[in-house]
């Protein structure tokens, strides 16, 4: 009798803590405890999704939407976007629950999804995108920096389109492509209508530092990769011997893509020599 109800103890137990444990958002709706229903509250970054989920499951379930999961746009024009905030939803016994999801948009090319835009649940991202989802997911940064970071792996944009002063989030982004960090930040013009991405880069900027040994005026020269003079500026005060950051600026607007140079010279010695890609 004593072994029977230990048993029965037992698998009570089992039971109870099975309902706690958490489940996957895939395995739930391939399992048939839940419904999904994903459509777009007129944005691509941030909170941008409204979900809910409909329990079909007589006991409580515990739903994980993961950090690195994505969500599938219905419309192929518009964006799927990933999630970057990892989420855990309690569902009592036939219960429905909406959430919003925070994610980014991962298709730079495709139009932002409207408002009602409606999606389906996608598998997870890929190593190198569910690495960085799961990093923000632990971290704190910008609407604006983490979607500029979705778009370095999931578009292969240049580290440089994430703004310089976010230090962490750049060295990140560089060790998953294993690119150098770049010294420079590229700044584009903005999208026009629903495009969210205009691939049109207008400024970079960026620290230069150089030493001169003595007294100078100071020259500095752009050139492109076939060594055509892009762009030339001169001091008009003579700089003192010395070491110095200098924070450079220049409008690219409507120059070709390519390789560039800025080459420094104090008179006819070249002191810093930097490369930048458009």
């Amino acid at each position: 009798m004593k072994s029977i109800t230990i048993c029965l103890l037992l698998i009570v137990s089992f039971s109870v803590q099975a309902k706690k444990t958490p489940i996957s958002i895939e395995k739930a709706i391939k399992s048939g405890y839940i419904t999904m229903e994903a459509k777009g509250k007129g944005g691509y970054s941030g909170s941008c999704v409204q979900m809910k989920l409909t329990s079909k499951h007589k006991d409580s379930l515990y739903i994980t939407l993961e950090a690195g999961r994505k969500l599938n746009s219905v419309n192929n024009e518009e964006q799927d976007i990933l999630v970057t905030k990892e989420q855990l939803v309690k569902l009592k016994g036939m219960e429905s629950k909406t959430v919003d999801v925070y994610g980014f948009c991962c298709q730079a090319s495709n139009h932002a999804p409207q408002k009602e835009s409606k999606f389906s649940l996608g598998k997870m991202g890929d190593s190198s995108l569910t690495a960085l989802a799961q990093y923000c997911n632990k971290n704190k940064f910008s609407s604006t920096d983490i979607q500029s970071s979705v778009w370095c792996i999931s578009d292969n944009h240049s580290v440089s389109s994430i703004p310089s002063n976010n230090e962490r989030l750049r060295k990140f982004v560089a060790q998953v492509k294993k690119e150098e960090i770049p010294w420079y930040q590229t700044e584009f013009e903005p999208g026009v209508g629903r495009q969210t991405f205009s691939n049109k880069t207008n400024k970079i900027s960026g620290n230069i530092s150089y030493t001169t040994l003595a007294d100078a005026n100071m020259q500095i020269q752009v050139m492109d990769r076939n060594g055509n003079l892009m762009q030339k500026f001169t001091h008009s005060k003579m700089v003192p011997k010395g070491t110095y950051d200098y924070w450079f600026e220049l409008q690219v607007t409507n120059w070709p893509k390519g390789k560039y140079f800025i080459q420094i010279y104090s008179g006819e010695q070249l002191l810093s020599k930097k490369e930048f890609a458009i």
